[in-house]
């Protein structure tokens, strides 16, 4: 029974006939343009440097605009590191990987991405990042999306198909199955 085609096709169906959810709406804008992820990242360092997100939990207000589910997922913002597009091995080359590290990976988990950089580095690989990487587009196809889904793969494809590579990496496990 090909189960994800049946859902993949009942959420396409679903999304005709169903507003998306102001918390998915921001998140799909923020994962799908670069600019509005850049915004959202210096929103985040004022929301949390300024003492705003304290006082918007003291006062409840995640909630009343529904927007706690979102708001307990925030991770503490860390200033994200520019990437290279490319880091040699630092051993004997094993070959080279892509390393994928989807929309939100250099914004909210930077730490995984650095080091993954440095284990692969170190174990022998040449890792490309490239910076024409966007999203892999699980949340367009999950929200029933399909045409985004598959113009953001084609991007992807294209940004990684540059290089001769041995495989593919990712640190986001929603995106490696995508």
């Amino acid at each position: 029974m090909p189960y994800s085609r049946l859902i993949d096709n009942f959420r396409t169906h679903f999304q005709a006939e169903n507003q998306p959810s102001l918390a998915f709406t921001v998140l799909k804008k923020i994962s799908h343009h670069k600019t509005a992820r850049r915004l959202a990242q210096s929103s985040l360092r004022l929301y949390q440097s300024t003492g705003l997100q304290k006082t918007a939990r003291h006062l409840n207000l995640p909630r009343l605009l529904h927007l706690d589910k979102m708001d307990r997922l925030l991770s503490d913002y860390v200033e994200p590191t520019v990437l290279k597009d490319y880091y040699p091995a630092t051993t004997t080359c094993k070959g080279s990987v892509g390393l994928f590290v989807g929309c939100m990976g250099e914004m909210l988990d930077s730490e995984t991405v650095n080091a993954a950089i440095k284990v692969l580095t170190a174990v022998g690989f040449n890792v490309y990042v490239p910076s024409q990487q966007t999203c892999c587009g699980a949340l367009a196809l999950h929200s029933g999306d399909k045409i985004t889904a598959d113009s953001l793969a084609n991007i992807n494809t294209e940004a990684f198909g540059e290089q001769p590579l041995t495989a593919i990496i990712t640190i986001a496990s929603g995106c490696g199955s995508q």
